[in-house]
């Protein structure tokens, strides 16, 4: 299985989507082949699953695939299927980091229930934020709303189901439930709102009637600085932890920004950011401003994360630097049962004196193997014998690939 994720992940980085996704589909078929029909049922399920255990991280790994290959394939209820599920197989210390794309896939679907769902499994507080290392034995964890990409989510969530809420005191409340939301969201991580007018092309210089961007991005920077002091402050005994969080801290805004700058692109979503920006600039005057809270260093476990398994594209090498011959490529993609060997031991129809048959020193060999454990000393090798036999003969002294030259021993 390990084997046919690698081969097709390549196969996708040289352009072969189609014989990438055929073989995934292979090792998803083992997997579910292998698995009971009442694990698969994610609601009903109570178990969940070791990551640390060897046996279990290629179905970690090719779960994570299908999720991103159907995230690039525009296929979104397909995307949010996956990343739940894997989700819910380790749930606390989420090994593949789904964190910080399922948010991303709930609001990408646009529809009720997944806006509905998204909010429910935020205020359930069933799923929280842990990291420990060897440095740092007792841990620490946050909630949801501690990380920025579900902060945003969440309050766009909000903004959306205010937004289907028919007139009267349910809408009224829907749309307090949202403006909450996005303030408590911008005064907590201030930068992320900067990055996604700049990545929407939105023009902060100008002012009009209804938008004043720079009176309000000024405040916007006045609360950045606020943001990096706090942040000072809460880790000033070990600057390592401080330098960790601001790292991991960064490393999610850019994903979050790089997957969901379209989804606040709207002039509507606009305006109301800018709403609330001018009531929280209002309320600082005022002196009712929100509380400014430290990061929480239970976000260091996605600092090493790699911002290209969150891109909606795959990165793909040029036609001419393909390191795959296209005849291996097809013998790993057609799958003929009833094939003969590749390697014929003895010609159909040779007897041992026949025509092609064996002679007396050939014999004496074939009878004696049993001596050796694989037999006389050859440089051919049958594709065809057990892959560890396959594996332990290409590894013999005397074994070498054309072209390759010997090792020196």
């Amino acid at each position: 299985v390990e084997a046919l994720l690698q081969l097709s992940l390549v196969l996708y980085q040289t352009n072969q989507s189609q014989e990438g996704l055929s073989l995934l589909k292979r090792a998803l078929w083992v997997f579910e082949c292998s698995s009971l029909n009442s694990f698969l049922k994610m609601e009903e399920r109570s178990a969940h699953m070791d990551h640390d255990l060897e046996e279990n991280k290629p179905l970690f790994s090719a779960l994570f695939r299908l999720m991103r290959v159907s995230y690039v394939a525009g296929l979104t209820r397909a995307s949010l299927a996956a990343s739940r599920f894997l989700l819910s197989l380790d749930p606390l210390r989420d090994p593949m980091n789904v964190l910080l794309a399922v948010d991303h896939f709930a609001l990408l679907c646009n529809e009720d229930s997944c806006n509905h769902w998204l909010v429910d499994f935020v205020e359930s507080k069933k799923v929280y934020v842990t990291y420990h290392d060897e440095d740092n034995p007792d841990g620490f964890e946050c909630q949801l709303l501690d990380l920025p990409n579900w902060s945003f989510s969440f309050a766009l969530a909000l903004f959306r189901v205010y937004d289907e809420t028919k007139d009267g005191s349910e809408k009224d409340y829907a749309k307090e439930r949202a403006d909450e939301a996005i303030q408590v969201a911008l005064y907590r991580f201030p930068s992320v709102i900067g990055q996604l007018l700049a990545k929407n092309d939105v023009d902060t210089t100008n002012r009009s009637l209804q938008m004043d961007w720079p009176s309000v991005l000024d405040f916007v920077d006045n609360l950045i600085t606020d943001f990096q002091n706090t942040l000072s402050d809460a880790a000033r005994s070990d600057p390592v932890i401080r330098s960790c969080t601001f790292q991991a801290y960064e490393n999610i805004v850019q994903i979050f920004v790089q997957q969901n700058h379209k989804l606040w692109s709207s002039w509507a979503v606009n305006k109301w950011v800018h709403e609330n920006l001018q009531t929280l600039k209002d309320a600082k005057k005022g002196e009712q401003a929100h509380i400014m809270v430290p990061l929480s260093p239970a976000v260091m476990r996605f600092a090493k994360c790699d911002r290209s398994d969150y891109e909606d594209k795959f990165q793909t090498m040029p036609a001419e630097a393909n390191p795959l011959d296209p005849n291996v490529v097809a013998h790993a993609m057609h799958v003929d049962t009833n094939r003969p060997r590749f390697m014929q031991r003895m010609p159909r129809g040779a007897g041992l004196n026949g025509a092609g048959g064996l002679n007396e020193e050939e014999l004496a060999a074939f009878v004696g193997r049993g001596a050796n454990f694989a037999g006389p000393p050859t440089v051919d090798i049958d594709p065809d014998l057990p892959l560890l036999e396959v594996f332990w003969r290409s590894a013999l002294p005397w074994a070498h690939v054309e072209g390759v030259p010997p090792p020196n021993r």
